[in-house]
């Protein structure tokens, strides 16, 4: 498995993780040993966090939901 597929698992189930890698991607994923290529962290950047939020609370009934 890849460390991008990692990532999006952990911050499927993590509320803290999503939490960090919202708030700084390179150093949360280096802090959890899950290195990207500079073009994911943009991607992580761009991305719409409220709509990755209401996707976790859809896909895991409130589990890991931040």
């Amino acid at each position: 498995m890849s460390n991008k597929h990692e990532v999006v698992g952990r911050a499927m189930l993590d509320a803290e993780f999503r939490k960090a890698l919202f708030a700084d991607p390179k150093a949360a994923c280096e802090a959890a040993k899950l290195p990207l290529a500079d073009h994911d962290y943009a991607q992580i950047n761009a991305m719409d966090k409220d709509a990755f939020e209401t996707a976790v609370a859809d896909l895991t009934g409130g589990v890991g939901a931040g």
